[in-house]
């Protein structure tokens, strides 16, 4: 309360609170304080953000595993640029064994 009266204020971006079952639930929490009519009003606003915390934590989920994706495709290139390096001085001694004796 002392900080909505010093800033006129208060937000709160993820607060938990306790839903009707005893379970956390995520809220954005904001509260004003100005003057209407002369007399100081104030004005709190709670919104339920279950969905898009939901939403934040798929999205992390989904750049996690495309991280690993493209480190893995990196891999296979790496490797695939070995073989493809190595292959024609193989493929020469292959075709004249001789020559290395």
């Amino acid at each position: 309360m002392h900080e909505l009266r010093e800033r006129g204020y208060v937000r709160y971006e993820d607060l938990p609170l306790l839903d009707s079952d005893g379970r956390p639930t995520p809220v954005e929490f904001v509260s004003n304080r100005y003057h209407e009519d002369g007399r100081v009003v104030f004005q709190c606003n709670v919104r339920d953000i279950s969905q898009r915390k939901q939403i934040e934590r798929q999205r992390e989920a989904l750049l996690l595993q495309e991280h690993a994706a493209r480190v893995e495709a990196q891999a296979a290139e790496r490797a695939n640029r070995s073989k493809t390096s190595s292959s024609p001085s193989l493929s020469h001694e292959m075709r004249t064994p001789l020559n290395a004796i």
